[in-house]
């Protein structure tokens, strides 16, 4: 077997010819383009598994990658306000002490000024 390429341009050009020396190289040259032509349906599953993506299906993924967003930015949103609910919690507690000493002031100044 030798190899040569084809310079004569087209499309066979860029697939270099087998030719094989002795008899019935014509046949054997037959086979080996029918084989090479073949070659390329062996990748053809290949090609068709990332094509069976469908539009539909995009949309699909798209939206489930929504929902898992929407669940995240929904479970932070709970710590924040679990956060802030917390703070108002003590910030109430903390005012509510402050009127209570307040009171419990003014009715001893008012016990002074009375007595």
């Amino acid at each position: 077997w030798t190899q040569r390429s084809d310079v004569t341009g087209g499309f066979n050009a860029a697939w270099p010819r087998l030719i094989c020396l002795g008899s019935g190289h014509r046949a054997t040259q037959a086979a080996m383009r029918a084989f090479l032509r073949c070659v390329p349906l062996l990748a053809l599953p290949l090609c068709c598994e990332a094509a069976a993506v469908t539009p539909i299906d995009k949309v699909l993924e798209l939206l489930n990658g929504m929902v898992e967003k929407a669940h995240q930015g929904m479970q932070a949103e709970k710590v924040q306000w679990t956060k802030y609910s917390q703070f108002c919690s003590d910030a109430e507690l903390e005012k509510q002490g402050y009127v209570k000493k307040a009171d419990l002031t003014i009715e001893s100044l008012t016990a002074e000024v009375e007595g």
